[in-house]
């Protein structure tokens, strides 16, 4: 089964696609032309990415660059439109040589608003076209729509890059904190299928530790563990953000460099030999770019060969020296014998995930030290509460079960009457009194006190088995005291959210007492005579961002009791306002069914629902069926934020919606700004195929005003045509 940020890669690709084919679908309906295509230029190659009718070469397949129509144009100064290519000399003599079929061309760039060349819109015919020249400025705005299209999707799937490394966090090497094989392989495959749709480069670098076993053979894994810890942060600090830096297996780790040219991914491995020599490992190192004709897995094989062609060239005395271990700092506490295993996975950088989990590090004690039950226990003012466990579930001991602080283990424990080793509880006096020596059939115990960072008392970590355990002793409790101080870590982050969630919920209640966020309204007015049609509600708080309130919200589970908050006091007052009202919500909160019954009380004509992108979509799908009946009634749909952030794109797309707000940050200087004017127009063309009305947002001055009202944008907002107020009582 595919992981779900795949299968989210894998539809967005897909929209990706449906949406390029659709508009060179058009082009062939319009134009007259047999073939349209999207293609990509791949250092001496020319990629397919796209296509509709009898394209010269399927998708994917690599063509020489210099024999394109592309490649004349942009190189050789050919023209743009040739309704008969026998009048362009250039034009006919490739045909003549490669494709003589084709009797007509049209050949544009695609560029994103930002001026990046994302590829060529090439459109062929096998017959010529005397009036071609009339469809140019047509095949310009799909260009242009199709390069914005390219450019946004970029930018999503460079956040989606992001959240699946952030899901992945959670599938590392237990020992170098790098991801493991199955991230790598979910990784090669997900950029793999990125750069086949959007033409980016890939590169990927294979390295592997020199001497490693002679080290292991020499001085014992442990020394070998070290190296390979020490080889794997060299390469995650050099690594960026958006690469994937995991452990292959063995001594083997890579790097995966997505959009990295040849000369990116060449800098990436000198800085890498650099902070390897510097962290005293010898390493193999060999590097590849994906070609676009054979795929990233190819690369990868490729990049396998370098790298073992580099351990070749190295000198015998090279390849038997081992690697250098770095020295343990000091104060580390010693070496605890046959438990280092369980002290060295615990002291791997928590982005391994190892120490992420209290439930986790109990069930790792009792496999490790070989006893039946873990507990952590708190301590309150007259008793102790059980806070965790891990035990079989015949054990007569829960999370929440609470104890006197006389007759306890762990009152002993913290008060040191007794030892923190103790190998059968029948031998000491103290506890073989104690009832629950019997009630819960502890035999063997070990334990630690846990404190706070203040230093304060918080409690005890305590681990016993049903038997007697002769070999019970101090190295034991050493490693207990070790869990000790990650479980406290672990619990003081979890009471400073709950502290942080329960103050938001006392503020939360004090804002509803009064009757929710206080509401201001921002007129929307028609561009072209100044009339006001509509108003958007938007929230005020007793203090601070509105932004930071929902955002607080949002951490603590809630972002969408406090917009259903913010509806009902918008929608309070909309007999009070001229035309729509505009409410805003997340996604997610869109989603809900409460919202359809908040909406459902009022004139759903006059109801405009944005969407923010504070929130990604799981499923497109299941928001549209919430939808459905929604905008059946009358309500409008609004995407906000159109051009600012990674949702609000896959939000036009996925959901067509009745209305685009263009976006601040588009509308500021759109008059002197080339790029804000070409995406703003792209934006018009998508709104005027789908029957969706435009606002532009954040309209502050007069010549911003006159150039939106130039270009065809009907509606806007702005304090240039009026500030958010609220409403008279």
């Amino acid at each position: 089964m595919s992981a779900p940020g795949s299968r989210a890669t894998d539809a967005a690709l897909e929209h990706v696609r449906e949406v390029v084919v659709r508009a060179l679908d058009d082009l062939r309906r319009r134009s007259g032309l047999d073939s349209w295509m999207l293609a990509h230029r791949d250092g001496d190659q020319q990629v397919v990415l796209h296509a509709v009718g009898a394209a010269l070469a399927a998708p994917g397949t690599p063509v020489p660059w210099a024999e394109t129509f592309c490649a004349l144009r942009a190189e050789a100064g050919a023209p743009s439109v040739a309704g008969d290519v026998s009048q362009v000399p250039a034009y006919a003599s490739l045909a003549a040589r490669r494709t003589p079929e084709v009797r007509a061309v049209v050949t544009v760039p695609v560029v994103s608003p930002d001026g990046e060349l994302v590829g060529d819109l090439c459109g062929l015919g096998t017959h010529a076209v005397p009036d071609l020249e009339q469809h140019r400025e047509a095949v310009e705005l799909q260009a242009a729509l199709i390069g914005s299209l390219m450019a946004f999707e970029r930018h999503v799937m460079r956040d989606r890059r992001r959240a699946e490394q952030a899901e992945r966090a959670a599938r590392t090497d237990p020992l170098t904190g790098l991801g493991n094989r199955r991230t790598w392989d979910d990784a090669v495959e997900a950029e793999d299928a990125r750069a086949a749709v959007l033409g980016t480069p890939v590169g990927v670098v294979v390295a592997d530790l020199d001497g490693l076993k002679h080290l292991n053979d020499a001085d014992g894994h442990a020394a070998g563990d070290a190296a390979l810890r020490a080889a794997a942060d060299a390469l995650q600090a050099v690594a960026a953000a958006e690469h994937l830096a995991a452990r292959l297996g063995g001594d083997e780790l890579g790097l995966l460099l997505p959009e990295a040219d040849a000369a990116r991914t060449a800098e990436v491995v000198e800085r890498l030999r650099a902070a390897w020599h510097d962290a005293g490992v010898d390493v193999s190192v060999g590097w590849a770019v994906r070609d676009a004709g054979r795929g990233l897995r190819d690369a990868w094989r490729v990049a396998d060969a370098a790298m073992y062609a580099d351990k070749g060239r190295r000198s015998a005395a090279a390849r038997r020296a081992a690697p250098a271990v770095p020295r343990a700092p000091e104060g580390r506490a010693p070496r605890l014998g046959n438990h280092e295993p369980v002290v060295r996975a615990l002291r791997t950088d928590p982005r391994g995930g190892t120490a992420g989990d209290v439930d986790a590090l109990l069930e790792l004690v009792t496999a490790q030290l070989g006893l039946d039950v873990a507990y952590v226990n708190e301590r309150r003012d007259d008793h102790w509460r059980i806070r965790n466990v891990h035990a079989d579930p015949t054990t007569d001991l829960e999370p929440g079960d609470l104890s006197e602080t006389t007759n306890s283990y762990c009152e002993l424990l913290v008060t040191r009457q007794i030892p923190a080793a103790v190998q059968d509880s029948h031998d000491v006096p103290a506890l073989a009194a104690l009832p629950a020596t019997d009630d819960l059939a502890i035999t063997a115990y070990v334990g630690t006190p846990l404190h706070r960072s203040d230093g304060s008392l918080y409690g005890t970590l305590c681990a016993y088995a049903h038997d007697a355990e002769p070999a019970l002793g101090d190295r034991d409790a050493g490693v207990l005291r070790v869990v000790g101080g990650l479980v406290m870590s672990i619990v003081e982050q979890h009471d400073r959210e709950d502290r942080l969630r329960h103050d938001l919920l006392e503020r939360l209640d004090g804002l509803a007492a009064a009757g929710g966020p206080r509401m201001v309204f921002q007129p929307v007015v028609a561009l072209a005579d100044g009339s006001v049609v509509g108003h958007e509600a938007l929230s005020r708080f007793p203090t601070g961002d509105p932004a930071e309130w929902f955002a607080t919200a949002r951490s603590a589970g809630l972002e969408e009791d406090l917009e259903l908050t913010a509806v009902r006091s918008a929608l309070a007052r909309l007999d009070d306002v001229p035309g729509f009202l505009a409410v805003n919500v997340s996604a997610r909160t869109a989603g809900l069914p409460a919202l359809g019954r908040v909406v459902g009380g009022c004139d759903p004509a006059r109801v405009v629902l944005e969407l923010t992108e504070h929130t990604p979509v799981d499923d497109y799908a299941a928001l549209r069926r919430t939808l459905a009946p929604l905008r059946r009634a009358g309500v409008r749909i609004a995407v906000d934020d159109v051009g600012a952030g990674f949702a609000s794109m896959r939000h036009v797309l996925e959901l067509v919606p009745d209305v685009l707000k263009l976006d601040i940050s588009l509308v500021r200087n759109i008059a002197t700004d080339s790029s804000r004017q070409a995406l703003a127009a792209s934006m018009l063309a998508f709104a005027d195929k789908t029957g969706a009305q435009v606002v532009a947002e954040g309209i502050e001055t007069a010549d911003e005003l006159d150039y939106l009202r130039t270009m065809g944008v009907g509606l806007g907002q702005g304090y240039h045509l009026g500030r958010p107020a609220p409403l008279a009582a």
